[in-house]
């Protein structure tokens, strides 16, 4: 369905269509597809992406890199489709590229009134942007006619400065290869954010949950993907670098900062039934029957809680907050209707399997 509905999109917007190409395609969204061509001058990207539970229809007009477009992006705004408080479409501007979505729940809005707002924005980018004029973006001084990807975005960039990027890429890559992990001072911002995470999160379980027969299990889970963010960002916020060991020491602080406010709760509650003050000792008992609380305090529901706090610890190294960072510049040449990878500088470039 979403495959037969971005074919048509781009035959409506004069676009190739790649349904494997991951244009759009972020650590928080994911990317079904991408139409690629040239409209009104400029390079256009139109996709369906998803963000959680959230599907929209995005578009994407790319132009030579500029110094200022605070006023390219009050009119931009300033377009009906994108004033009012209930109006969902959003729209966001960076100095080389447009970006606007159309979100949809059950039925995507019709191609043509889709190509209609892309040619609405392409008409206002024009206003203050140049159109290609067959240079390369980068320089502005080599002829360039066919489009580049350069990490799946549309440009135009001549072979110079491919070589160029690749070799700044490369270099930043080096540089931070070389760079020593501060683990001292990570483990101290880690564990300094896991402990305040526990405490609020006993504080909220505090909250909403003592002395009532109700719990929240989609609360818990959420929960343990806001430890994983909040603890593997303060880590290495103080070890200055990501790297296999610093990951394995972020996952192990956020079990702890999950696992303490699970902890304090637990003593929370203890203390209640047997009719004695909120102590120490009273969270000391808690922790050392820590694992017997955790598996049976809520029943059933006590394994899938603990695998999802275990599963999204685990999961920091693919997470946003916790991936090591890629240096690669990817660079494919759009012939047509295929797509083919260019071998730039010394870096190894994408596979063209999957692309087109």
């Amino acid at each position: 369905m979403g495959a037969s509905y971005l074919t048509e999109l781009s035959l409506r917007a004069g676009l190739q269509c790649f349904p494997k190409l991951p244009t759009f395609k972020t650590d928080t969204q994911s990317s079904k597809g991408t139409g690629l061509g040239m409209r009104g001058g400029f390079p256009v990207a139109v996709g369906l992406v998803s963000v959680g539970n959230t599907s929209s229809v995005a578009a994407m007009v790319c132009f030579r890199k500029q110094g200022d477009v605070l006023q390219l992006e009050a009119a931009l705004k300033d377009l009906p489709d994108f004033k009012g408080f209930a109006v969902r479409r959003t729209i966001k501007v960076q100095n080389d590229q447009v970006v606007f979505s159309w979100p949809y729940t059950l039925k995507k809005p019709s191609s043509e009134s889709v190509v209609a707002l892309l040619d609405s924005v392409i008409a206002v980018i024009k206003q203050f942007v140049p159109a290609h004029d067959g240079k390369c973006d980068d320089c502005q001084s080599a002829t360039v006619s066919s489009v580049t990807l350069v990490n799946n975005i549309p440009g135009f960039h001549c072979a110079g400065c491919q070589a160029r990027l690749s070799e700044a890429k490369e270099r930043e890559a080096a540089e931070y290869a070389s760079r020593s992990a501060q683990y001292p001072q990570g483990i101290l911002f880690g564990a300094g954010a896991a402990a305040a995470f526990a405490v609020a999160w006993a504080v909220l379980l505090n909250w909403i949950e003592f002395g009532s027969n109700t719990w929240y299990p989609k609360l818990h889970i959420a929960v343990s993907v806001l430890a994983s963010m909040f603890v593997a960002w303060a880590f290495f916020k103080g070890a200055g670098k990501v790297n296999r060991t610093g990951q394995l020491l972020a996952i192990v602080l956020t079990l702890v900062g999950k696992f303490g406010g699970d902890a304090i709760f637990y003593a929370r509650v203890l203390a209640d039934q047997w009719h004695i003050a909120f102590n120490s000792h009273v969270v000391g008992f808690a922790i050392t029957h820590f694992w017997a609380l955790k598996l049976t305090f809520y029943g059933g529901w006590s394994i899938v809680l603990l695998l999802s706090d275990l599963g999204f610890a685990a999961a920091i190294p693919w997470m946003p907050w916790g991936k090591i960072p890629k240096f690669q510049p990817t660079f494919v040449a759009v012939q047509g209707d295929k797509l083919v990878p260019l071998q730039v500088g010394t870096m190894k470039t994408a596979s063209a399997a999957g692309l087109s």
